[in-house]
């Protein structure tokens, strides 16, 4: 008889001469996962009478359960003998382990059997389905703790409302650098699965990025970006643009005149001190995806993740066919939003519209507008779309304005906010601020190596196109 076995039979003994420790039991230990099918019955018996609002000593189990067996009183009676409630939860320990070890068994059984047979489709596909049952099984040895009562969860969340009665501070999620939409959104949420979506154009992927450069300046903490359209070396010469106010074409031709050379100088040490990291891979699966992201994480914790675009996402990490897009997109986005919960970080993924607004006489875009709109919309915690009335209004009295427009926010009103965009400098501001204003913190340290390929920060941008870190070259 093994421990699993002898500890299964002290809890359940311990069960009947305490009826109270059931809902200890039931906390930790599901049916399925007992392999003795006399005391698997035992415990469901014991379940349905509590459920039922029925004790269940000896005589009432025996008399309730479905399986005839005959050596099924003395089993109950040996439980009621080797129960000892001063170490139940030790035995309930004992348990868990075991479960555990039985689970890890049967993972490394599947994964080999896979192997053998050829029974994937990449690597990369086999090593996320181990990843997802390590995840199971965590959950499974840790069940206990992913529920929470009222009892815990209303005096910690009171307890953050009124810490932020006292201190003024509103946001729950991680600033944007843009006081009117942090007013809107409530910043970026942990966790939560923000959708930037516009017409070509329009800046999605600059106002994303500006973002993501707000919050690796002023909360000191590591953002990833996965860029699929753009080569990093063309994302950091738009950081470089947005910091000193020169204009991208100038800083590619190397055209500067004094003023912007000394600009660049100033602004070359706090630019390459963001710990903003890249992957440029331009074909990607959202598996190969969320095991970047969870490897990053897991060595410089994220405070944003970025996609840049949805729609250029392939889905060879399943059998989905590539035409079935609605089907592909519906994976990408499910998956990109379990990533954001997995590891409480706002993920902030950009997306195609369709062109039918184009023949609308009011361009700006609504939710149905979405490339296969309805995954993303189901998805999406938040959905903002960018509309620049200039793009279409030759005589526009809003140029050098952009819209932000909330489709959607699952906690929170919808609404709009106004910006000012420069396009030559790949920024968008606050209209209430100074044009000349520096968003970028003096106080950052440079990033540590983060050790992984093929992501790369702005600072191994720098290093591999032959620049001195520790010499800057201006």
């Amino acid at each position: 008889m093994n421990d699993m076995t002898v500890a299964l039979k002290a809890v359940i003994g311990s069960v009947i001469c305490e009826p109270t420790l059931l809902n200890e039991l039931k906390a930790n230990i599901n049916e399925k996962h007992i392999h003795n099918i006399q005391l698997k019955e035992i415990y469901k018996t014991i379940c349905k009478l509590e459920e039922a609002g029925y004790m269940f000593d000896r005589i009432s189990i025996l008399s309730n359960t479905k399986l005839k067996d005959e050596n099924l009183s003395s089993l109950i009676n040996d439980c009621i003998e080797v129960s000892n409630i001063t170490a139940f939860e030790s035995h309930i320990q004992i348990i868990k382990n075991s479960i555990t070890i039985n689970e890890i068994e049967l993972m490394l059984n599947d994964a080999r059997s896979k192997i053998a047979i050829g029974g994937f489709e990449s690597p990369a596909e086999l090593l996320h389905s181990i990843s997802t049952q390590c995840d199971n099984i965590l959950e499974i040895s840790s069940q206990k703790d992913t529920v929470v009562s009222y009892k815990e969860l209303i005096p910690e969340v009171t307890k953050k409302i009124m810490e932020q009665a006292k201190t003024g501070i509103k946001e729950f999620g991680h600033k944007t650098g843009y006081e009117e939409l942090d007013d809107m959104i409530n910043g970026l949420i942990p966790a939560n699965l923000i959708i930037v979506a516009a017409r070509p154009a329009m800046g999605k992927t600059t106002f994303a990025f500006n973002i993501m450069e707000n919050i690796a300046a002023a909360d000191d903490g590591h953002c990833l970006m996965f860029s699929m359209e753009m080569q990093d070396s063309d994302l950091a010469i738009r950081s470089l643009s947005r910091f000193t106010g020169e204009s991208q074409t100038n800083l590619k031709k190397a055209s500067f005149t004094e003023m912007s050379m000394a600009n660049l100088k100033a602004s070359y040490d706090d630019i390459s001190n963001l710990k903003i990291n890249i992957d440029p891979r331009s074909s990607l699966n959202v598996t190969e995806l969320r095991m970047t992201a969870a490897k990053v994480h897991k060595v410089t914790p994220l405070k944003m993740i970025m996609v840049d675009y949805i729609q250029l996402m392939n889905a060879k990490d399943t059998k989905i066919s590539e035409e079935n897009r609605a089907l592909v997109i519906s994976h990408i986005t499910s998956n990109l939003k379990k990533l954001s919960k997995e590891l409480g970080v706002p993920v902030v993924a950009l997306s195609q519209l369709n062109r039918n607004l184009e023949q609308r006489v009011d361009k700006r875009p609504v939710n149905s507008d979405l490339k296969e709109s309805g995954a993303i919309e189901q998805d999406a915690d938040v959905i903002l779309f960018l509309y620049r009335d200039e793009i279409y209004n030759e005589d526009s009295q809003d140029k050098g304005i952009a819209e932000i427009i909330i489709g959607k926010q699952r906690a929170g009103a919808l609404g709009t906010v106004r910006l000012g965009f420069n396009g030559s400098s790949s920024r968008f501001e606050s209209l209430v601020r100074a044009k000349d204003i520096n968003p970028v913190n003096e106080t950052h340290q440079p990033p540590p190596s983060i050790g992984y390929e093929p992501s790369i920060s702005i600072e191994q941008y720098a290093e591999n196109h032959s620049f001195d870190i520790n010499n800057s070259p201006i």
